[in-house]
């Protein structure tokens, strides 16, 4: 809720004067716009005065005085006038001096004249303090002490102008009196007291406004949300429809790259490697097949020789224990073994005889006896073919 109003004149300042009556408001008006503006003759009514101090344009209201011991005494004209003051410089008053006269012939101020002083100025507005300022006008030269001791006895007006106030001796003090109004303005950012039957019609028209300013917020809301909530789902389904063509765009490239390998030829080298592999395959298998009487053969004749010499001495072995019997079973172990190195002997003379007579017979093909050392004695007629055949290929 507003209390008051900006300042929309900047080198314009606007005040009223307060105070009981024969306070000298209207001397001190004269002394602050170096004029003769304010007469005594005109007295039961607020005037308004304009002027210039310093550069600084002036508009100066002087109030009635009112009674000093009671606001009950005081005329009700008297009061209407100074409600009517803070109307008479529109839009509202910057500062409201309250002038309070310091003289050696007056004592302090009794507490029913700082009493009145408050409800008169509160006959204004509550709000009137912020923009209050106590005024001490010296009507006589007088020690500090004095002033220091009269200043003290108003503490509680003091405290309602938030600790403002200003003694004023000389004429020349004005200029630091216009800076301390300054001061006080700028302390209140510029804001001025709005009076107070303006405040009242402004306050009574406050919740209509209110529910207006709070119905043209709130559609003035949904219409952003509404629009954020339009921003969004268009976000949305942008993203999607490029996450969808960003997934169709990696299937069709991955198609792609599978039917580029489909349609790659073959390599030739790696079909000339199969076909060799193919053709050794069959060539072994034909090998082994071909192969299989002629191995039985062949191992007849590797292990014959062998097998004729075992033979041979198992025989002379008999036939030595048989003879030898005769002299006891001595006689039978000597014959054994004398029998069997005769039998030993007679299949090797066998086997020797026999080779000699294929290697001499025209046409013969030559035969392999246990004594050679050739590597090819130990290679089997398998491997030899196969070997053949691979260097053919």
């Amino acid at each position: 809720m507003m209390a008051t109003g900006g300042s929309s004149a900047k080198d314009e300042r606007r005040a009223v004067l307060l105070g009981k009556i024969g306070a000298g408001k209207s001397s001190f008006a004269n002394r602050l716009l170096e004029s003769e503006a304010f007469k005594k003759a005109e007295t039961g009514l607020c005037v308004r005065r304009q002027g210039e101090h310093a550069g600084r344009k002036l508009t100066v209201v002087d109030t009635p005085g009112w009674d000093r011991v009671s606001v009950q005494r005081t005329p009700e004209q008297i009061k209407q006038e100074i409600i009517r003051s803070t109307t008479l410089c529109l839009p509202g008053p910057h500062v409201l001096l309250l002038v309070l006269p310091i003289s050696m012939d007056g004592g302090p101020p009794s507490a029913n004249e700082i009493k009145s002083a408050s409800h008169h100025v509160e006959l204004l507005s509550p709000r009137a303090w912020r923009h209050t300022i106590l005024l001490f006008v010296c009507m006589d030269e007088m020690d500090e002490s004095i002033i220091e001791q009269r200043v003290n006895h108003v503490r509680k007006l003091i405290d309602k102008c938030q600790g403002r106030f200003f003694i004023l001796q000389r004429d020349s003090q004005v200029t630091k009196l216009l800076q301390k109004i300054e001061d006080m303005v700028e302390d209140n950012c510029g804001d001025f007291l709005i009076p107070q039957v303006y405040y009242e019609a402004f306050e009574r028209r406050m919740p209509s406004e209110i529910t207006k300013l709070t119905e043209m917020y709130e559609t003035r809301e949904e219409e952003l949300n509404q629009r954020y909530r339009r921003k969004l789902e268009e976000k949305e389904l942008e993203f999607r429809e490029k996450l969808a063509r960003l997934q169709q765009e990696e299937k069709t490239g991955a198609m792609k790259k599978s039917g580029s390998y489909q349609l790659l030829p073959p390599n030739l080298s790696e079909i000339t490697t199969d076909r060799a592999a193919v053709q050794h395959q069959d060539s072994e298998k034909e090998t082994v097949s071909q192969n299989k009487p002629e191995d039985f053969i062949t191992l007849l004749r590797y292990h014959i020789k062998p097998f004729w010499v075992i033979v041979m001495a198992v025989i002379g072995a008999l036939v030595g224990s048989v003879v030898g019997a005769t002299d006891g079973v001595k006689g039978a172990c000597v014959g054994m073994v004398i029998g069997s190195v005769i039998g030993v002997l007679l299949a090797i003379l066998y086997i020797r005889a026999t080779r000699l007579v294929k290697t001499d017979s025209p046409g013969s093909k030559a035969t392999f006896a246990l004594g050679d050392q050739s590597p090819e004695t130990f290679c089997s007629p398998i491997s030899l073919k196969t070997s053949e055949k691979h260097k053919k290929l």
